[in-house]
């Protein structure tokens, strides 16, 4: 047995990846299941609600940064 990778389209053809060369025989197709996400876009939305901060002086000027500025 051999294993080569292929792409399937719509239209019911299969173009594989690779040469199989002078191999004659049947072919098995097998489509991955789909699964669901373990998360939604939803449910991440908003995850961090209340879990950070921003300090006081968030838009002070920095003193080391002053010769510069």
């Amino acid at each position: 047995m051999q294993a080569i990778k292929g792409f399937y389209k719509h239209d019911g053809s299969i173009t594989l990846s690779q040469s199989v060369g002078d191999y004659t025989g049947e072919i098995v197709v097998v489509f991955p299941k789909k699964t669901k996400p373990k998360y939604t876009v939803a449910d991440l939305m908003g995850c961090m609600k209340g879990q950070g901060w921003i300090a006081d002086d968030f838009n002070e000027p920095i003193e080391e940064m002053a010769e510069y500025m």
